[in-house]
């Protein structure tokens, strides 16, 4: 697919298959990742691939939503391997992990997959139920699989480009 053709095509998913993601698409999707530039290429960026059905049950303790996901990455990152901006102390730990989530969800509609960002979720209780690191940080779950159905009404809805340009 052209790069345009990825971009309009990718939407929120709310209602995933019973089908099982293959291995080989799991593997494309964390090259996506492995792919994104970061500060400095640090690459603080880190990931639990969730894809069997009791962790997938450990992470709806955690959030409400539950839409069929056969996969689920936690992305998170190191706070310690973090590129540091000088000038005010700011950490692009967050933005280079909103990258490599960008990276993947592009690389999944490549593919004919269907994802979802999760941004309500309690961090506690992923770290516990998934051994997770103090000092790695959690941004965002992402729901992969394969569609159970398109996009909702909102999808085409978007702004015209002078709308944000100033």
């Amino acid at each position: 697919m052209e790069l345009l053709e990825v971009l309009k095509n990718r939407y929120s998913c709310r209602n995933f298959l019973n089908k099982e993601v293959e291995e080989t698409k799991i593997n494309y999707l964390l090259e996506a990742v492995r792919l994104t530039p970061t500060a400095c290429n640090k690459f603080p960026i880190r990931i639990k691939v969730i894809n069997t059905k009791s962790d997938i049950e450990k992470v709806h303790i955690a959030t409400k939503f539950n839409f069929n996901e056969q996969v689920i990455f936690i992305f998170s990152y190191d706070e310690t391997e973090s590129y540091i901006r000088g000038y005010d102390n700011k950490n692009y730990g967050e933005v280079d992990t909103s990258l490599s989530i960008m990276q993947l969800l592009l690389a999944a509609t490549n593919i004919g997959l269907a994802t979802c960002f999760i941004g309500v979720f309690k961090e506690d209780i992923l770290k516990q139920e998934f051994n997770i690191a103090n000092n790695l940080k959690i941004v965002g779950l992402i729901y992969c699989g394969y569609p159970a159905e398109g996009p909702s009404s909102l999808h085409n809805q978007r702004p015209n480009i002078s709308e944000f340009t100033i």
